[in-house]
């Protein structure tokens, strides 16, 4: 089994430059975004870097934050252009025969969206068919979030499979938030987007509702590589899609559900398949159900239930028609995908002492796709030539599946202690045990240092080992899969 070991030394200083906006006191009158001091940054807290509450300053991590305020003062719409502007990170486009998305690469990892792990309130988004969170959400509204937290580096100890080379964490608005906003827009490329967000507070209860639509022609591309000759090397990506959300809480109790759609057609792709028939789909339904219960006054749990839907459809030129296999129109290619995923979750955090603070807990999870199938406009799985023609793109059920259908059981325990030695050290270790059905099982330690010289300078040494768990396409992926492959 292979282990990645990740050590790192950081100057807070330099590092807490993206987390901008709201200052702890909300009750207090905000200061202008690009105004806020040092010593006002290193005081935003944090949940993502322990599972609880701290400062940037103390994290035992490299944190940074993006509130609500920085994303309306820049302007961002989506996740992969507001992460742009995080040190050491970079979005990469990438165009393949699936469809457009965009992949993170931190600190020069491999990027192709894998070794990052995306959560949405704390549930994953990350599949376990290719481990990436990109090939069902290929567009990350910014519409209702409230803020965004990163780890930049390891975080397995926490979160098991996927947090590699950093976490994201996406915190979307509820009732308590208060966020009530229509915004209309349009732009070049014949682009427009409108989005509302309502809020409602009544005692104990709460609603919130955010719903977007947008829809652009894209930008026009030309003198692409043409394989086929059917565009005169010309493309345009043109997209469209919604996204609904409603959250309600009854006190600690809150119940959410997501749901996503969207669709791009005409794009560029890589080896020059163009074709005004190319079009991908994707869609995914979230549901999210958490509760907060203060045991004692030192003990409080936290527990979470979740399930999602996501589903992959699309086509694309891949061969002549009037030909001998094609007799008829082009041939059209491409997946017909459903990914299903559910998990649990509940961890407790405990003051067990004024200088130590304990966090433990367990999570579960299950994931399988029951539809990896190819379809076509032609039964390509026949036997024979020319292949019958099926006029519209039709999934070919009766041909062998993409990857196999197995299922994917985690069962993942964790244990954290915060200790705070005087008031300029701290202390954090931790120690994460996740069982696989499908492959080894894995241990993921965890060890931080942190040391505060002075109001403006801060010093973390952290350890940690992290892994990625093999996906089901490289374990089960019925052309070159091995169900062999460890951890890595």
């Amino acid at each position: 089994m292979k282990i990645s070991r990740l050590m790192t030394l950081i100057i807070l200083g330099f590092s807490v430059n993206g987390a901008l906006g709201k200052q702890i006191n909300q009750q207090e009158e905000l200061n202008p975004l690009l105004q806020m001091t040092l010593e006002q940054l290193m005081q935003v807290t944090v949940t993502i870097a322990s599972k609880t509450e701290q400062t940037v300053a103390q994290a035992p991590s490299s944190v940074t934050v993006f509130t609500r305020s920085q994303i309306d003062a820049l302007g961002m719409t989506t996740l992969d252009e507001l992460l742009n502007y995080m040190a050491g990170t970079q979005m990469l486009f990438d165009v393949v025969p699936n469809g457009p998305s965009s992949h993170t690469s931190v600190r020069g990892s491999v990027g192709f969206g894998n070794d990052v792990l995306y959560q949405l309130n704390g549930q994953r988004l990350n599949n376990y068919h290719s481990n990436a969170a990109n090939m069902i959400y290929r567009r990350i509204s910014l519409n209702n979030v409230e803020k965004i937290e990163v780890i930049r580096g390891q975080g397995s100890a926490l979160y098991g499979s996927g947090a590699f080379a950093g976490v994201v964490n996406i915190i979307t608005t509820d009732a308590n938030h208060n966020y009530n906003e229509v915004t209309v827009e349009a732009g070049e490329n014949q682009s427009i987007r409108a989005a509302a967000n309502f809020s409602h507070n009544t005692g104990k209860w709460g609603i919130a509702v955010s719903a977007q639509t947008m829809s652009d022609d894209g930008q026009s591309y030309s003198g692409l590589y043409d394989r086929f000759n059917r565009t005169g090397g010309n493309a345009h990506d043109p997209r469209h899609g919604h996204d609904l959300m409603l959250t309600a809480n009854y006190g600690n109790l809150k119940f959410s559900v997501l749901n996503t759609a969207y669709k791009t057609e005409d794009y560029y792709l890589f080896r020059g398949g163009l074709s005004p028939r190319n079009y991908l789909k994707t869609g995914s339904t979230l549901f999210d159900l958490s509760y907060q219960h203060q045991i004692g006054t030192s003990l409080k749990g936290h527990y979470r239930l979740g399930m999602q839907q996501g589903k992959v459809d699309g086509a694309t030129l891949s061969g002549l028609g009037n030909s001998v296999p094609f007799p008829q129109n082009d041939v059209l290619v491409g997946p017909d995908f459903e990914h299903n995923m559910h998990n649990g979750e509940a961890y407790w955090v405990w003051e067990a002492h004024p200088a130590h603070t304990l966090t433990f807990g367990f999570n579960r999870e299950e994931a399988n796709s029951p539809r990896a199938y190819t379809q076509s406009n032609y039964n390509l799985f026949a036997g024979f030539q020319p292949f019958p023609y099926l006029s519209v793109v039709t999934p070919l059920l009766s041909g062998k599946r993409l990857v196999a259908d197995e299922k994917v059981v985690i069962n993942g325990l964790f244990v954290q202690d915060e200790w705070r030695v005087n008031d300029t050290w701290y202390l954090t270790t931790g120690l994460r045990y996740d069982d696989y059905n499908l492959s080894d099982s894995v241990f993921s330690p965890r060890v931080a240092l942190v040391y505060r010289a002075n109001e403006l300078e801060v010093f973390k040494l952290l350890y940690g080992q992290v892994f990625n768990a093999p996906s089901l396409t490289a374990l089960y992926n019925t052309t070159d899969g091995n169900p062999n492959i460890e951890p890595v």
